[in-house]
């Protein structure tokens, strides 16, 4: 992909973030009405055709605004880990904190796995997935099932059936690619960069973690359309003070 000016990366932040934030294709006057860019509507209608033109960003109608391609929210996730400070749980709420602190009352593997599966479907807006490694028989938590059906992307009944196959193998899916892939570090896929063939219509973020000894996996899968900065940052707080890899 080409190179981006200061401009293109300040206009193409804030179209990703306002997409992700609203589901709605982001116009100039959009752009225009909620920051203070310093620059003309003719500036960033121009810088938008610029950033659709490269491939960043498309128009889904010629009378629309525009959203983000894979490409474009691959950049957008590149820049929040370029951003991010040396403990991302400062940046994180109050509340969130607080819950991921209390996480380490749990004495108990399995509702740690279960607490922070819950927590992490509130805060990355998708289907989160974790448990333990240890036990192949054991089926994995899942937590988010009601929020990800209700988002505009699952509203037709094929995008549901699709969805549903893919939680059909989750489990299995789930413990393949820890066996696969190097997780010390959260991950994350964007459509057909995903392993899991069935999930390239989405993204998933993923890492794995040590508790007591227990090798665990905890996951989030849902839209492109997905809070990752939210999600990236609980990811990194939960491995932080647990892990011992």
């Amino acid at each position: 992909m080409p190179g981006l000016s200061e401009r293109q990366k300040e206009i193409l932040l804030a179209v990703v973030g306002e997409y992700i934030r609203t589901g709605e294709p982001v116009s100039s006057s959009d752009l225009c009405g909620r920051y203070r860019f310093g620059y003309s509507p003719a500036t960033i209608r121009n810088e938008l055709l610029t950033l659709t033109e490269t491939g960043y960003l498309a128009q889904p109608h010629t009378s629309a605004g525009r959203i983000p391609t894979d490409a474009g929210y691959r950049w957008y996730v590149d820049k929040i880990e370029e951003r991010r400070p040396q403990h991302d749980s400062l940046k994180m709420k109050r509340g969130e904190k607080h819950q991921i602190e209390n996480l380490d009352e749990y004495d108990d593997i399995e509702e740690f796995f279960r607490a922070s599966t819950e927590l992490l479907a509130g805060i990355g807006h998708g289907l989160a997935i974790g448990g333990s490694l240890g036990d192949a028989d054991e089926p994995l938590y899942k937590s988010g099932f009601g929020e990800i059906l209700g988002d505009a992307e699952f509203l037709e009944p094929e995008s549901r059936s699709r969805f549903g196959l893919l939680m059909d193998s989750i489990d299995e899916e789930m413990r393949g690619l820890a066996r696969s892939h190097d997780l010390i570090e959260p991950q994350v896929f964007i459509g057909d960069e995903n392993p899991i063939r069935e999930a390239r219509r989405y993204s998933m973020l993923v890492r794995q973690i040590t508790r007591d000894g227990t090798l665990g996996i905890i996951a989030i899968i849902g839209p492109k359309r997905m809070r990752y900065e939210g999600a990236l940052h609980l990811l990194r707080a939960l491995g932080a003070p647990l892990d011992n890899l």
